[in-house]
């Protein structure tokens, strides 16, 4: 059973996550407003910013 406190804390992680990846898909969206769909070099880029999100956030949890 996890604390109130880490479930929140969880849960705020999340949303930061969330936030930035919603941040980055707007910027793409000004970027190249005309590509609705993205472009494979576009895909590669939120694949690897994803991972390096949950990278940090895991080394920063020291991988509970």
């Amino acid at each position: 059973m996890k604390s109130k406190r880490e479930r929140k804390d969880e849960q705020k992680r999340r949303q930061i996550t969330l936030n930035l990846l919603k941040k980055i898909d707007d910027t793409n969206q000004m970027r190249f407003p005309r590509m609705k769909v993205r472009s494979r070099y576009q895909q590669t880029i939120v694949h690897h910013i994803k991972v390096i999100l949950i990278t940090l956030r895991n080394r920063h949890e020291g991988l509970k």
